[in-house]
């Protein structure tokens, strides 16, 4: 953000010179005379050793050069402006990302928890049947198994929690207490394929940084066009001095002229070729660009619909495989079901809350890119769709 900061002070500066150039150009020429072959019986070599000569020029007629040169740094301001947007929209989307992580990884950790305790609380069920003889010593050794591959899983998403955790510290600048949790507030229900797509295409940074560029290239052949034209000037000198002549007051002259800037070769016409090459080149780059950020879009468009029908499947899921869990335990204890049937449906249970929490993580990352691609970091700040909080 700070390197856009920098490269929009510099099209400003760039600007202000091209507005500078409608003024006239002062320029001081002194020439000291190093060696002469003088000779006295020569007048016109007899002239001063130093020569001062005061212009002051200005430009009558470019052809467009000046005027095509304002608008190119005009457009390059407007480019930088858009980069600036650019660069801003995608830390947010990458904010987006790592708090979803965190957001996922939480849940994940308190299912792990969850799914710990219910398998301690069979480890110590399993234990008392063996000393009692109810249950043999395999079964045992399995809920073993299973509790400690559940606390493996929980530390391997504890680790998940605090790397998203120092991701979203860096990129948001400012550490998180360590009883911050993650909450989702975001209310973002958004109309129609077709006018968000619109609202997409409009607010593009992306877009309108390349549009921009595309006004810079149109600048630059106007004014290689005006290579072509001669440019008609006025100019007014004083001489204080002269090198050819001894004696010579000071003279004042205004002259008014053409000059041309053809290039070696006609170079000219070559240079307006090469623009209008790269103003096809930037036409074309839009167009890929375009295609590109409606792509994402579409693709989260279909994922948000999906995900928003899946949770709702993933909960009713949830929900069943969380009574025939508890069926199971029951039904074990009146000897219709085996411990193997009972620790799966444990570990299945486990298994359900992670592919909801991975299913409710999506849906908040998908929620809150479709917000910021289509309304803008600022419409989703200043409250339009609310932004994240953490709880303290």
């Amino acid at each position: 953000m700070q390197s856009q900061r920098n490269q929009m002070d510099v099209a400003q500066a760039d600007r202000e010179v091209a507005r500078q150039q409608f003024l006239p150009t002062p320029s001081v020429n002194v020439e000291n005379k190093a060696w002469s072959n003088k000779s006295a019986n020569s007048p016109t070599n007899n002239g001063d050793d130093t020569v001062l000569v005061l212009r002051l020029q200005q430009p009558l007629w470019t052809g467009g050069r000046l005027t095509a040169g304002l608008d190119k740094a005009d457009a390059q301001i407007s480019v930088t402006a858009a980069a600036l947007l650019e660069t801003r929209q995608q830390l947010a989307l990458r904010t987006i990302q790592a708090w979803g992580e965190w957001y996922g990884a939480d849940l994940k950790v308190q299912a792990m928890e969850r799914s710990l305790a219910e398998h301690q609380r069979l480890k110590e069920q399993v234990q008392r049947r063996v000393e009692a003889g109810a249950s043999g010593p395999n079964e045992q050794v399995l809920t073993d198994g299973r509790v400690d591959q559940t606390r493996s899983q929980l530390e391997a998403y504890k680790g998940l929690l605090q790397m998203a955790r120092m991701k979203l510290a860096l990129l948001t600048g400012r550490p998180l207490a360590r009883e911050a949790r993650p909450s989702q507030v975001l209310k973002f229900s958004p109309p129609g394929m077709e006018l968000v797509q619109d609202k997409v295409r409009a607010a593009s940074p992306s877009i309108q940084k390349l549009e921009a560029q595309i006004k810079v290239q149109e600048a630059e052949v106007d004014e290689r066009k005006s290579d072509l034209m001669p440019e008609v000037f006025l100019r007014a000198e004083h001489q204080h001095g002269n090198a050819t002549y001894s004696n010579v007051p000071d003279s004042d002259a205004v002259f008014v002229g053409v000059s041309t800037k053809l290039g070696a070769g006609f170079s000219s016409l070559s240079r307006i070729e090469s623009s209008r090459k790269r103003l096809q080149a930037a036409n074309a780059e839009r167009e890929a660009t375009e295609r590109a950020v409606l792509e994402q879009f579409q693709g989260d468009w279909v994922q948000y619909h999906t995900l928003r029908a899946r949770i709702p499947a993933l909960e009713a899921s949830l929900t069943s495989t969380r009574l025939t869990a508890e069926a199971w335990d029951r039904q074990f204890l009146a000897g219709r079901k085996s411990w193997l049937e009972v620790m799966n449906t444990t570990r299945e249970l486990a298994q359900a809350e992670i592919e909801l929490a991975d299913a409710k993580a999506a849906l908040v990352q998908t929620e809150w890119r479709l917000a910021v691609l289509s309304d803008g970091v600022d419409e989703v700040l200043r409250g339009n769709a609310q932004s994240a909080s953490i709880r303290r």
